[in-house]
């Protein structure tokens, strides 16, 4: 029985195999390329990950700032729709009932 639960596991593992050749084989190029000392290439990684935080945080704050005014735009329409919307009640409101009144004689 623990024969066949292996030979499955390392069935299951067969469809790795292609991935961990590709990693094998970047692992032993960055060996070869290795002749820059190491702590440079750490600096320059870390360089280029504060860069990334950087341009995110500002990409984040612009998309706030677009999203604010989205906002702000949305509810200048809907107070400009409402406004009209009252308007128009109030002239078809006004029209339909100038024809209902009557002239009055007298007091």
């Amino acid at each position: 029985e623990l024969q066949e639960e292996r030979s499955r596991a390392e069935g299951d593992h067969q469809d790795l195999r292609p991935l961990r050749n590709r990693l094998r084989n970047c692992v032993e190029a960055e060996a070869k390329a290795a002749e820059e000392p190491l702590h440079e290439v750490l600096a320059a990684s870390e360089g280029l990950f504060r860069r990334r935080a950087s341009d995110l945080t500002h990409q984040i704050r612009d998309l706030r700032q677009e999203l604010r005014l989205a906002k702000e735009g949305e509810r200048t329409l809907r107070r400009s729709v409402s406004a009209r919307s009252h308007a128009l009640q109030g002239l078809l409101h006004r029209a339909a009932l100038s024809g209902l009144a009557l002239p009055q004689c007298g007091p």
